[in-house]
């Protein structure tokens, strides 16, 4: 081992071993001051004599332990730590003040922490497939904002022939109940099983989806390649595992057996992996078909394979190794051009031919709503955060003008104003922190609240919202930057204060410029809380 490194390891290990350096510094010092007192006694002094000469020659014993120790411990860790333990031990005196605070804290970061994680949710949380950064769908842009992604299964099988170069491979998905055929109002389907016949979300796909997406089954198997590709053929169902297990009460025999979606026999051939809900991130998709059996929903016509201008497909695909959209946009264009001259689109549409990453929310028309809705979410999440923050600043500051006392005659023992700015730093950390780990837990269970919400649908609605290492850094993100922002200005100003002013005011009162400051971060509480309650307003009248 270098001797840096090993310098460093036996630094971090001696915070472990704090009482045995102190036993041995004891030591080392009681034997040099033996030496030199046997040296004293040998030139001639008395005992006493010689062990007072000793102790001057030696110098102060415990700035020799301070100054050794800096050389064997990792002093600022050990200073933290110091500052943790008396941080603590000043806010459980004051359990009133801490208590409001946490609350307080806990509120605004509970807040923030529920909506971030239903954005993670929806928007950040990355598809249940495999490399889903390299997967795509094809559209064809109206205009900057809305786009056509629906294709008739002519176009896909030219799509197929005519990107092999870009793409790995191009799959074909029809949502259950497509426009244009569908009677169900709300898109979902029925299957019957044992006489007894419930709403299914199914979802037609190509035989070559789930190898596409790479996703293996848990159970049986999955479409074939060879399936699906003529109307009303291979009648096979795979379900999902969520599917299974609350309406199969997870079966393992249930491969195999019959059941009858709309009233036509299919066989449950596989069970998808768990966590596969299909590629919508808050329509959960129950029951895949082979592309053909899509006349489920079309009362038996096999218009959507045989005319090219019934469209209804959406074009899945995978980039290959080292291809991506700036390099394939020109072959896209020619394809799209030629699409545009088979078959007549209509003519707001563009020709030029788009691959869309395929992420969370899935496919969205217009991109941009979700993301601007999660937007003004986070902004009001934020307002009330920021209000929480204004209400703990003024208490903080509070706090600290009736400890001015205190920190002056600190400061006057030694402290450095560093010093002292870091340890009421230190205190609204622990506050910030302490508010963000109770913040979690109220966020957490307003997340369980909302996924139990019956929206009075039978649409299996995905409200699943885990708190993913995304919302763990978020929290504690929030929490770090809470604490510096409600403690550094109440820390500063009382840091900076005269300290001689501070020791001979003999308790006065605060001044008429501490107490504006106070007023005017009452009257931004008010004033944002006003501005928050219009808000709110608005939008429950829209």
């Amino acid at each position: 081992m270098p001797p840096s490194m090993r310098s460093m390891w036996l630094r971090i290990r001696s915070l472990f071993t704090r009482r045995e350096i102190d036993r041995d510094l004891d030591d080392e010092l009681s034997f040099h001051l033996a030496q030199r007192t046997d040296k004293n006694r040998a030139a001639g002094m008395d005992a006493t004599e010689a062990r007072h000469v000793a102790h001057r020659q030696l110098g102060n014993a415990n700035y020799v332990k301070e100054r050794t120790r800096e050389v064997r411990i990792l002093t600022s860790i050990e200073n933290a730590w110091r500052d943790v333990r008396f941080g603590a031990r000043m806010l459980l005196k004051e359990p009133g003040f801490t208590f409001i605070v946490i609350l307080t804290l806990a509120l605004g970061i509970g807040a923030n922490t529920a909506i971030f994680s239903i954005i993670n949710g929806f928007m950040l949380r990355p598809l249940p497939i495999a490399d889903p950064h390299s997967m795509v769908y094809l559209a064809f842009p109206h205009d900057s904002v809305h786009f056509d992604h629906d294709f008739s299964y002519s176009e896909l099988s030219d799509l197929r022939a005519q990107t092999s170069d870009l793409f790995t491979g191009v799959a074909g998905v029809i949502y259950g109940s497509f426009a244009g055929y569908a009677d169900q109002g709300d898109g979902s389907d029925g299957l019957t099983f044992e006489n007894h016949t419930e709403p299914v979300q199914t979802c037609f796909v190509t035989g070559n989806f789930f190898e596409l997406l790479g996703i293996a089954p848990a159970h049986g198997r999955l479409i074939l390649p060879s399936e699906g590709k003529s109307a009303d053929s291979d009648p096979v169902v795979v379900i999902s595992d969520r599917y299974w297990k609350t309406r199969f009460h997870a079966d393992p025999n249930i491969v195999g057996k019959q059941a009858a979606i709309n009233g036509h026999p299919v066989t449950i051939v596989g069970v998808t992996p768990e966590g596969f809900e299909g590629i919508t991130p808050l329509l959960a998709m129950q029951a895949y078909l082979p592309l053909g059996m899509a006349t489920l929903d079309s009362n038996g016509s096999t218009d959507f394979i045989s005319n090219p201008k019934t469209r209804a497909v959406v074009a899945l695909a995978r980039w290959k190794d080292g291809m991506n959209s700036a390099k394939s946009q020109p072959a896209l264009d020619i394809i799209g051009q030629r699409l545009f001259q088979q078959n007549a689109r209509p003519e707001d549409a563009s020709s030029s031919l788009r691959a869309m990453p395929l992420r969370a929310p899935g496919i969205v028309n217009p991109p941009g709503v979700l993301p601007k809705l999660a937007s003004l979410f986070i902004i009001l999440a934020g307002l009330v955060l920021l209000l929480a923050c204004v209400n703990v600043a003024n208490l903080l500051l509070v706090r600290a003008t009736a400890r001015e006392r205190e920190i002056a005659v600190r400061s006057a023992l030694g402290a450095s104003r560093a010093r002292l700015v870091r340890q009421l730093l230190t205190e609204s950390l622990l506050l910030s922190f302490a508010g963000c780990f109770a913040g979690a837990l109220i966020g957490l269970n307003i997340i369980r609240m909302i996924s139990t919400v019956d929206f009075e649908t039978d649409l299996p609605l995905l409200l699943s919202f885990p708190f993913d290492w995304h919302v763990f850094l978020y929290a504690a993100s929030i929490a770090l930057v809470t604490g510096l922002l409600v403690g550094l200005f109440p820390a500063l100003r009382v840091s900076f204060r005269n300290l001689r002013d501070v020791l001979y005011s003999g308790g006065r009162g605060p001044t008429n410029r501490r107490q504006r400051l106070r007023s005017a971060l009452v009257a931004v509480q008010v004033g944002g809380s006003l501005a928050l309650l219009v808000v709110a307003d608005r939008k429950s009248v829209v």
